[in-house]
């Protein structure tokens, strides 16, 4: 998975996504042999947003549905999804929504992801979170609560300034200051791009 995951963030590179969705059928095969639901979960959530990138809207969604299927007939005696993946796949599903341009879904789902990280907490995926969400309250011209989130992600994203992983701030701070832009702070935006 984390290969695959890998591979698809390199998706400006030739043949990344299809390495990626290799990956991912690979570990689609572990997941069912194990009878592991929730990996096949993850991997169906993974396909859909590996088909999002590629602008398969269609497909992302059959994915997604697959996905949902999957975690709705997990047997919670036996097999438990840490809080930090549940977390990860509710900002996943968000996103997808969030693209279909189903926002009330999408507020929904990022809304469960952040009070997972209130209780579990997991900081810069938290920030990551937040500035989704921020994202999908620009666009809805809720400028008042995107600017709340993202001053939210700033504080945890500084509080991680001077530590690993650098490039997961980097995208952070790429995010933040795309969506101050899409607020229309374009100052605010320049000095997160630069940073």
């Amino acid at each position: 998975m984390n290969i695959g995951l890998t591979h698809r963030r390199q998706s400006g590179s030739d043949g990344a996504l299809d390495q990626a969705e290799a990956y991912y059928e690979k570990a689609r095969t572990w997941f069912e042999r194990a009878a592991n639901r929730s990996g096949q979960a993850e991997v169906e959530l993974s396909l859909a947003v590996l088909e999002q990138a590629r602008g398969r809207m269609e497909l992302a969604r059959q994915h997604l549905i697959s996905s949902e299927a999957y975690l709705r007939n997990i047997d919670q005696a036996f097999e438990q999804i840490p809080p930090r993946i549940q977390a990860q796949m509710l900002t996943s599903k968000a996103d997808i929504h969030d693209s279909f341009g189903e926002s009330e879904e999408a507020e929904r789902l990022y809304k469960e992801a952040l009070s997972i990280y209130e209780l579990h907490p997991d900081p810069l995926q938290e920030a990551s979170t937040l500035v989704n969400s921020a994202g999908l309250y620009a666009r809805l011209n809720r400028n008042r609560e995107a600017r709340k989130l993202l001053e939210r992600a700033r504080e945890i994203a500084e509080g991680f300034a001077d530590q690993e992983p650098r490039q997961l701030l980097g995208v952070l701070y790429n995010n933040l200051g795309r969506t101050y832009q899409d607020i229309s702070e374009n100052d605010v935006a320049l000095s997160y791009y630069q940073r």
